[in-house]
């Protein structure tokens, strides 16, 4: 009778010790952070798994992240009317750049006027520079041809056409870009005397 009392009392034993077994081998993940935490768990099993940035190239790459929640952030342009848009930025860098950033600089005129059929050579210093309008195409010219004055310019790919109508000179034309030079023609005429210039030339960056 004892030996079965042992037998049953050692079963009994056993039986909660592979209770106990089971109790502690509950696996799952058991970081509360995590989107697939486990309150039950008593054993991480390495399933945890955490949104965020997973492209070590993002600005806000979460190297912990191991699936992603699309919310990477890069850098670059993001002006769709700039040369070098990057659709995937969404953080301008400030480093974008126009059409018109090609004609910017300083430069050196030689131009032949005809005026009655007489030609006239001039040489003469001018400068271009990004408009400051919302326009990126706009650019400011300044003495053209050597008239002292500034006039908005517009810029198309490699051609840059222009106006100018103030105090009785009136001025249009335009120019092709190849390389550092402005191949131009314009008229330039002052209506109320009468005087009509057609000019072209050759405008060389310096």
């Amino acid at each position: 009778m004892k030996t079965l009392k042992t037998f049953t009392l050692g079963l009994l034993a056993l039986f909660s010790l592979t209770i106990l077994a089971c109790e502690k081998d509950v696996g799952g993940c058991t970081d509360p952070q995590s989107l697939s935490f486990n309150p039950d768990a008593t054993m991480d099993d390495g399933s945890c798994v955490y949104a965020g940035c997973t492209d070590p190239a993002s600005e806000n790459y979460n190297p912990q992240a191991n699936v992603d929640d699309g919310s990477c952030q890069y850098k670059g342009c993001t002006d769709v009317m700039a040369t070098n848009y990057d659709p995937d930025a969404s953080i301008d860098d400030g480093n974008c750049t126009y059409e018109r950033d090609q004609f910017t600089g300083a430069y050196a005129g030689d131009e032949v006027c005809v005026e009655n059929g007489v030609e006239t050579r001039y040489t003469w210093n001018m400068i271009i520079s990004p408009g400051s309008s919302t326009d990126v195409s706009e650019v400011i010219i300044e003495n053209l041809g050597d008239f002292g004055v500034t006039m908005i310019g517009k810029v198309n790919g490699n051609e840059l056409t222009y106006s100018f109508d103030q105090d009785g000179l009136v001025i249009f034309g335009n120019g092709m870009l190849a390389g550092n030079q402005i191949t131009f023609k314009y008229i330039a005429a002052l209506p109320a005397f009468r005087i009509s210039l057609t000019c072209t030339g050759v405008a060389t960056r310096q």
